[in-house]
């Protein structure tokens, strides 16, 4: 007679499914602390924190529901844009489903593509369940009772709902499969010499610094760190233009103010991953040129201000979005919104500091500590920016 194991063991999803649900909590408590002051500030700045949460999670389904109520055609169209959301979701989590670590030690296991994909259904299941909270939650306050003009489409909300479920888990699916299975595009060569001749003779006008910071982000290994440059500053740039034409209210805060509030935001995390993504693609390109007789200070500075150019070009048009919107702003406050703006961001970059002189985990700690305290003092100030 054998005693059963003390330890039984684990079949590959569970282990995944913990090991994610893991991850995903350890992320959820990092950014735990911003949800409360989001929390707090909801209350200070609205009607109230339950009524604005309530606000929001019913918006979550608004534009969905709206168009369900406006014939099929309109509702599988709007069931597909409302899938994007639960894919930017995953993607936006692909490092904490699928990170390299756990790609090289499946690999080595003997798995087959059944259990592969099963596992992937398992992962993004899980990172997709808080959303589809909010999305039931958001249903059940709009048919609770249904308005006048859902009343004859319950059941097509409905279904338009779980078309859309559906597409985002299967859209996330299809994240994690292009992660495992990445497309191999072989190098594309230059398909006429007078290009080549005008970067050569560009290259040969312009200061060698040229070549260190603006060309990678063009042709050499900081193109993602381009593309997050240019996409960045058209976000912001859009959000200016709702600014200016916003003449609606949700949960009792004018447009205006919300649009403000979103901006803040965005350019708050939009800013800090593309400085991260600066230093990870451009700070070791500058190491390797440092027997070049260029300043390292210099090649810092360079990155830095390519770091703040989106937010710079957004504060450029933000007071003219300000001034064309149909809300009286106080012009003081405004001013120390746009300065506050930009020295809570340049102050973001100047966390960097050497290994030596502080650990990862405290460096983390205290950028995430400048990150918070710049985002209060922002959505402080851009509550008082309207009359």
């Amino acid at each position: 007679m054998t005693a059963a194991p003390l330890f039984p063991p684990l079949t590959y999803h569970r282990i995944r499914l913990q090991w994610c649900g893991a991850a995903l909590w350890r992320l959820l408590r990092q950014w735990l602390v911003v949800l409360v002051i989001g929390l707090m500030l909801l209350g200070a700045f609205s009607v109230g924190a339950t009524s604005s949460m309530a606000a929001l999670v019913a918006w979550s389904v608004l534009g969905l529901f709206h168009a369900a109520s406006q014939g099929l055609g309109q509702g599988l169209l709007a069931a597909g844009l409302h899938a994007l959301v639960g894919a930017g979701v995953v993607l936006a989590l692909r490092p904490v489903l699928w990170p390299v670590s756990w790609a090289q030690a499946e690999q080595a296991l003997p798995l087959t593509q059944r259990e592969r994909l099963a596992s992937d259904a398992i992962v993004v299941a899980l990172a997709l369940l808080p959303l589809f909270v909010i999305y039931v939650a958001g249903a059940a306050t709009w048919l609770m009772p249904p308005p006048a003009w859902l009343q004859e489409a319950k059941g097509t909300a409905l279904l338009m709902l779980a078309l859309s479920m559906a597409l985002s888990h299967a859209a996330g699916m299809g994240v994690l499969y292009q992660l495992r299975h990445p497309v191999h595009r072989p190098p594309r060569h230059p398909h006429a010499a007078s290009s080549v001749r005008v970067v050569h003779m560009l290259s040969r006008r312009q200061h060698p610094a040229w070549a260190l910071v603006v060309w990678p982000l063009l042709r050499g290994p900081a193109q993602r760190s381009g593309r997050w440059l240019l996409g960045l500053t058209l976000v912001l740039l859009g959000l200016a233009l709702m600014i200016a034409r916003a003449h609606w209210q949700l949960a009792g805060v004018d447009g205006a103010l919300w649009g403000l509030f979103l901006w803040s935001l965005l350019s708050m995390a939009g800013s800090s991953r593309l400085h991260a993504l600066i230093q990870r693609e451009l700070a070791p390109l500058h190491a390797a040129c440092a027997s070049l007789p260029l300043s390292p200070q210099h090649l810092r500075w360079a990155r830095r201000g390519l770091g703040l150019l989106p937010l710079v070009l957004g504060l450029c048009v933000l007071p003219l979005a300000l001034w064309l919107s149909a809300w009286p702003i106080r012009h003081t406050v405004e001013g120390l919104y746009l300065l506050a703006s930009l020295l809570g961001h340049a102050w973001q970059f100047d966390a960097d500091t050497p290994a030596e002189v502080t650990t990862p985990q405290v460096q983390s700690q205290n950028q995430t500590v400048r990150w918070v305290l710049t985002l209060v003092v922002l959505l402080a100030l851009a509550s008082e920016v309207f009359e």
